[in-house]
């Protein structure tokens, strides 16, 4: 299977596996990777709170782009963009997704990072965007989802030249939240996922909606602002917050069960 799927508790693993290729991102391995996906928040009859997704480490690294040898005239009459649809849904999910780098994460691969909620990246990882080495134009749904996270003379930089970013340089620069030490970002993405497990399914796919429709360009639309307002009150109401709020008074670590 192009794309392995391990859930821990109520932490989803989406692995990448495409090691004979160094994880290359395939149109099968992308139709997997959406329909693994949750499709809703987490809830009792949707019990994944967080996904973490890695790639296979029999590939020795994240993912070292979409597969080159598969471009063939139905790819470029397709119009060689076959990353939007999956970095959509994963930009869209209902829960967090976590990314975690080790290595090579070039091109699409790191498209598909930056439409993760976080990126976590070992220090030694080594992110590039080439389409100016092959002779690309990027889509501009792709260009943006790097806009939001950096400058626009850093994204510039990164496209023009093509040039490779460590891990701890790509943090700088705002396109990876954390870099660790090399091997450690899939141990520490479990880690924040754990953390973000524990919390309140409610009130997290609340704030997840919320950081979206706010950090949207223009701000947010009144219907923005209504629907955060409605998510805050389901959440008022919710046994969830009466859970946290005796949990706390009492001292005691909070059962919550996304009600």
């Amino acid at each position: 299977m192009p794309v392995l799927v391990e859930d821990t508790g109520a932490i989803r693993v989406l692995t990448l596996s495409n090691p004979a290729k160094r994880n290359a991102l395939t149109r099968a391995l992308l139709l997997e990777l959406r329909a693994a996906l949750p499709d809703k928040a987490s809830g009792e009859a949707q019990p994944i709170r967080v996904v973490v997704l890695r790639g296979d480490p029999a590939g020795k690294c994240f993912s070292a782009g979409y597969d080159i040898s598969a471009i063939d005239e139905a790819e470029k009459d397709a119009g060689l963009d076959p990353i939007k649809a999956p970095a959509d849904a994963l930009e869209c999910c209902p829960v967090p997704v976590i990314a975690a780098i080790e290595d090579a994460c070039m091109g699409g691969a790191f498209e598909i990072a930056m439409a993760c909620t976080l990126r976590v990246a070992a220090t030694s990882s080594k992110l590039a965007m080439p389409p100016a080495r092959l002779g690309l134009v990027y889509s501009a749904s792709g260009l943006a989802r790097f806009l939001r996270a950096a400058s626009p003379p850093t994204v510039q930089r990164l496209f023009l030249t093509g040039e490779r970013l460590g891990g701890a340089e790509a943090q700088r620069k705002g396109l990876v939240d954390l870099a660790v030490e090399a091997g450690g970002a899939f141990d520490e993405a479990m880690a924040i996922a754990d953390q973000i497990a524990n919390n309140a399914p409610l009130a997290v796919a609340g704030l997840l909606d919320a950081i979206r429709r706010v950090a949207r360009p223009g701000g947010p639309t009144a219907e923005d602002v209504a629907a955060i307002d409605a998510a805050r009150l389901r959440t008022v109401a919710s046994a969830d917050l009466a859970e946290g709020v005796a949990a706390f008074l009492e001292k005691r670590v909070p059962a919550f069960r996304g009600r």
